[in-house]
């Protein structure tokens, strides 16, 4: 009889990383996707809205300066890192 005697406790090691790295990625990816929606949904009614009224009319100022407070949410959010993530995502 022949037989094989590896340590395999390398290759689990490996492979729980790797299934830890998947699962926080799809958690990031979840939350950024939240991150982005909450103020891209104004945003998007907006634009509905400016198509239906006067763009000079108080709806229309009024929806401007909504979408422009929402659009500067959202470049503040990406540029300042307010997107929540927790450091044990990024330890090894």
């Amino acid at each position: 009889m022949i037989g094989s005697n590896r340590d395999v406790t390398e290759r689990k090691l490996m492979q729980e990383a790797l299934t830890t790295a998947d699962r926080r990625k799809d958690e990031f990816l979840a939350t950024l996707s939240h991150e982005l929606r909450n103020p891209l949904a104004p945003i998007r009614m907006g634009l509905d809205v400016l198509k239906r009224v006067d763009l000079s009319s108080a709806a229309g100022e009024q929806t401007r300066a909504m979408m422009d407070r929402q659009l500067r949410q959202l470049v503040q959010a990406s540029s300042s890192r307010r997107i929540w993530m927790p450091t044990s995502w990024w330890s090894s």
